[in-house]
């Protein structure tokens, strides 16, 4: 149960997330009676020997694996999808419960916090297992903070008296102290909102003032736990032994390579000492700090200075929590790493990165922190959202020198001339339209040492129409590496290409959802693919790929998911020692995310 409930939190964790999309309404109670029928009729036999959690659950698993995920299809899903969560509730599967609750508020107008609270608490009217209540409670203080920490006080409130609930009902001393302390810092919280309110208004007009970031720095520690900015504002605190402390602490977290233990222990002495002349919960706030840097210390001290580091992580309340360690630094590198995964709905594997729905403003950020691990972008694929552009793209360890470069068709096409004279050769190319409309692109460029003879180039911006061919720069000798395609303003299709010279045997694909799937079963069983990309134009998505007849690794595609459920298939492929090799997401009309993915693993 222990490790089912650290994917159950991940999961939950998402919960809240929106993109600005429409939503599918609910369907109404007289157009799902036939589906209800009809879910029962098919599921008949499943349903009557179901007995036992882990049967409830295959059942829920196959009535997922019935899912469309179109809008002709919306009444039957949003039915399925009711009857799997209700099954999973059944089979006390708190990872399934919540994931299909996740699936749910993707698509649907329902309100998901409302739905994640009554799922929990219906998950603890279970039979008595002391094991699941505790995780259960564990997970509604997270999600207590992390509702808080969003401005969400009611959503915070409802699932701390859940969590105080459950701690009365497993007699937990310490868990009915913590739902004490935690309803005393949410009434803090709404005081502190208030007075911060004036001072983020005041650093409008005057940045460095002293008062101003002392309100708002102690606001962004308490009230959200976010150290990483927090700090920045406690380095011009008016408070002369605050702002010594966050500057210290600034320089640990922004130097290359990480702390001495000495030096972590002795920061953490001095939040230590300052938090005992702090009140309120502050004063937790600053000891949590501290216990954070003597942990980061323990390990490497000796003696007396090991045996007090130990004491007082225990005595601070620190338990190495990963998402608190997102908000509370000991690195803003890795801390960027982290919340991009977070933010993107990303993964981050030993040797690799892959985002979904990265805000574009963030991916040069990303791509800087990612640079130390010898990581470089191979695919970077924008597309526009009802909630901004955002960006699906994919890092891998390479030896080279990688490079991004964002402009006009023009500017890419001057640029890419100008770098190959600098032994660069392109490797990526995705066109998008900015906030303007007007259509940009994404050159992504590498020092790659190719064979012999061997030529990569381009074509930018280029009209798909069947009447006309698209030129290869060598028709006869050139293969597409790459193949992406957009629409501009007036929603007229372009085109995109990575080409290599010379070329070894290839098919190109491009077409709809339905052609897509019978072309992928067809050509992959002679051919491998090298790169898969998705457009959306109004409710349909166009699919493009690139096939050649290589040997060494195997491919695997994956489309038609969302994206919480990608981040479950890849984590299977990941296992397998698969990485991934190309992306695309889409939005269509109907806020509707789609997806495509392409992984290469070793060789059968």
């Amino acid at each position: 149960m222990r490790s089912q409930f650290r994917s159950c939190l991940l999961v939950a964790l998402l919960c809240g997330t929106t993109w600005g999309a429409a939503k599918t309404p609910v369907p109404d109670a007289a157009a799902q009676r036939p589906a209800i029928a009809t879910v029962k009729e098919v599921f008949k036999s499943e349903l009557a020997s179901a007995k036992s959690s882990p049967q409830f659950a295959d059942v829920a698993d196959k009535m997922l694996g019935n899912l469309q995920n179109e809008e002709s299809s919306a009444v039957n899903d949003y039915v399925l999808l009711m009857q799997a969560h209700g099954l999973a509730v059944k089979a006390l599967h708190p990872t399934l419960s919540l994931r299909i609750v996740q699936m749910i508020s993707d698509r649907y107008d329902v309100d998901q916090h409302a739905l994640t609270v009554q799922t929990l608490k219906d998950l603890a009217k279970g039979p008595t297992d002391k094991d699941l209540h505790k995780q259960l409670a564990e997970l509604s203080f997270k999600l207590s903070r992390e509702h808080q920490q969003a401005d969400r006080i009611e959503p915070a409130l409802q699932h701390l008296e859940l969590a105080d609930a459950l701690a009365r009902r497993l007699k937990s001393t310490d868990m009915q102290k913590l739902a004490v302390a935690r309803r005393a810092e949410i009434t803090e919280y709404k005081k502190l909102a208030e007075s911060s309110a004036a001072a983020e208004k005041k650093l409008v007009e005057a940045p460095n003032d002293p008062a101003a970031n002392e309100s708002f720095g102690r606001f962004l520690i308490l009230a959200k736990s976010d150290w990483n900015e927090g700090l920045k504002r406690l380095v011009h605190s008016s408070d002369a032994t605050l702002q010594k402390l966050a500057q210290q602490d600034t320089a640990l977290i922004e130097a290359e390579k990480p702390p001495t233990a000495d030096a972590a222990a002795q920061l953490a002495d001095g939040w230590w000492d300052i938090s005992l002349k702090q009140s309120g919960n502050f004063k937790s706030s600053v000891k949590l700090r501290a216990g954070q840097w003597y942990a980061f210390a323990a390990p490497n001290l000796k003696g007396l200075p090991k045996a007090k580091a130990e004491q007082r992580v225990t005595e601070s309340g620190w338990t190495n929590d990963a998402d608190l360690a997102i908000l509370m630094p000991l690195n803003r590198r890795e801390a960027l790493i982290q919340r991009a995964m977070s933010v993107g709905k990303g993964m981050l594997g030993e040797k690799f990165a892959v985002v979904q729905t990265l805000p574009f403003a963030d991916l040069v950020p990303l791509t800087a922190a990612l640079k130390p691990r010898r990581w470089r972008p191979i695919r970077v694929r924008p597309y526009p959202t009802p909630d901004g552009l955002k960006v699906a793209a994919i890092w891998l360890p390479a030896s080279s020198e990688g490079e991004l470069f964002d402009g006009t068709t023009e500017e890419v096409e001057k640029h890419d001339a100008e770098n190959r004279a600098k032994g660069f050769t392109a490797v990526d190319l995705a066109g998008y339209l900015d906030a303007n409309k007007q259509v940009r692109h994404i050159l992504v460029s590498a020092k790659v040492k190719h064979a012999e003879g061997t030529n990569i180039d381009i074509t930018v911006h280029q009209v798909v129409d069947p009447k006309i061919p698209v030129l290869a720069p060598a028709p006869k000798s050139c293969a597409r590496q790459t193949y992406q395609i957009y629409y501009d303003g007036e929603g007229k299709l372009f085109a995109n290409i990575v080409w290599r010279h010379p070329k070894s045997t290839y098919y190109t694909f491009r077409g709809s959802r339905p052609q897509w799937e019978k072309e992928v079963m067809r050509v992959s069983a002679t051919q491998k693919l090298l790169d898969v990309s998705i457009a959306a134009k109004e409710k349909g998505n166009g699919y493009t790929a690139v096939f050649q007849g290589l040997e060494g690794f195997t491919a695997t595609e994956v489309h038609g998911k969302t994206l919480e459920v990608n981040l479950i298939e890849w984590q299977k492929l990941t296992e397998a020692k698969a990485h991934p090799a190309g992306i695309g997401v889409s939005v269509t009309s109907d806020g509707v995310y789609h997806s495509v993915s392409l992984w290469h693993g070793p060789a059968k």
